[in-house]
């Protein structure tokens, strides 16, 4: 006997793959063999288990929305060379007559590492907009793919 569990799944809303690729059979959600899969997949557009995901890109979110590099704060999810970041640290700097820097201390989504990088301030980078959505854990077909119900 299965038991339920649940599963707290992060979907990534920006122009960056998601995380998971939604498909719909009898209103349950498919993901890729297993939830913490590394590599991103693509959205499938194919989904009609809601509204809300019958495109890849729906009402609330918004694509290539830039923002300055000054206007990074903590907590915030950038996207960067086709990563996925959350800022933990910012430090806006200027030195004498030269131009300002901002050091950013981020870590990486997908693999959990951190990195230090350094942004002009007029630098742009895109926001990225998560959505966490809550799934119960159905079962795994005979291919591999988990079954995953909202």
């Amino acid at each position: 006997m299965q038991a339920l569990m649940r599963h707290k799944l992060k979907l990534c809303n920006s122009t960056f793959n998601s995380l998971f690729r939604l498909s719909s059979s009898s209103s349950c959600f498919h993901s890729s063999s297993s939830p913490l899969n590394s590599s991103p997949l693509s959205v499938s557009a194919h989904s009609t288990a809601t509204n809300s995901f019958t495109t890849p890109w729906f009402t609330i979110q918004r694509r290539g929305n830039r923002v300055h590099a000054s206007d990074i704060r903590v907590g915030n999810t950038i996207g960067k060379q086709g990563r996925i970041y959350e800022v933990l640290k910012v430090d806006h700097s200027h030195e004498g007559r030269g131009k300002a820097t901002i050091k950013v201390e981020l870590r990486d989504l997908i693999q959990g590492t951190k990195v230090s990088q350094r942004l002009g301030p007029d630098e742009d980078v895109e926001k990225a907009y998560l959505q966490e959505k809550t799934f119960m854990y159905m079962c795994t077909d005979q291919d591999g793919t988990v079954v995953l119900m909202e």
